[in-house]
């Protein structure tokens, strides 16, 4: 997209669009939730910085040869591949948890439920701006089953190679946006929508193409989300148990 002399990639547009709308949320909820907005940026410079860092190194990782041949490309993450997708997920909820003991703990519950719709939002713009870019591209179904067809799009990959390839972008896009939706309207359970959504990504690296770490015969980032659904699932039951008072009484 050009506006005057500025160009603006159709990637960064999209995830820009989303993580406006998550960031507005995010804005006018925080007081009715009882997170005065000062002590909430802090929150969300923590997360960011984390989800970016941890990101970049996952990225980093999975593209090892490249990155040790020219490590200053590391800080060019914008010119120079981007972000893992997963990592950054797990980047910003190591932010999250130091950031909450740092103040002094005992807010993790009201804190998941106030970013858990932005943060499927963004996920959602992630994917959307995915498909603009090839990046986490689908595999080729040139030979796929009849009963999938309806699943595959032509598509191209990071390299603008077009295929009638699985949707994985798509379909990311709207897991993420139906989270988004449900953890807005049944607030309570956002950990458990989290977790479904975790689930569903695990399904999708089946169908991805973009290269990965392996773990064995495993996908690393199948791994991952495997890990960040239990952990999701973990939270969402924490979330519901009733709390003991000081006497043992719940």
């Amino acid at each position: 997209m050009n506006i005057g002399s500025w160009s603006i990639p159709g990637y960064t547009l999209r995830i820009s669009c989303a993580a406006l709308a998550g960031l507005l949320w995010v804005w006018m909820m925080a007081p009715r939730r009882g997170y005065p907005r000062a002590q909430l940026l802090g929150a969300l410079w923590a997360i960011t910085g984390g989800a970016l860092l941890v990101g970049r190194g996952g990225y980093a990782l999975t593209n090892a040869a490249y990155f040790a041949q020219r490590p200053l490309d590391f800080f060019r993450w914008r010119q120079v591949g981007g972000l893992a997708g997963l990592a950054a997920w797990l980047g910003g909820l190591i932010a999250a948890w130091l950031w909450i003991h740092w103040r002094g703990g005992g807010e993790w519950e009201e804190l998941l439920r106030l970013l858990a719709p932005a943060v499927l939002l963004v996920t959602a713009g992630v994917w959307w701006g995915c498909a603009a870019a090839g990046c986490a591209w689908g595999r080729e179904a040139l030979s796929a089953p009849a009963w999938l067809q309806w699943a595959i799009v032509e598509a191209p990959d990071l390299y603008q190679t077009s295929a009638p390839r699985y949707a994985v972008q798509l379909a990311g896009a709207s897991g993420a946006l139906c989270g988004a939706g449900l953890a807005l309207l049944l607030n309570h359970y956002s950990a458990a929508w989290l977790a479904l959504y975790m689930g569903g990504a695990a399904l999708l690296t089946s169908f991805q193409a973009n290269p990965v770490s392996l773990v064995g015969q495993y996908r690393l980032d199948f791994l991952l989300a495997l890990a960040l659904m239990l952990f999701f699932l973990y939270l969402q039951v924490r979330m519901v148990k009733p709390k003991s008072t000081a006497n043992g009484r719940p």
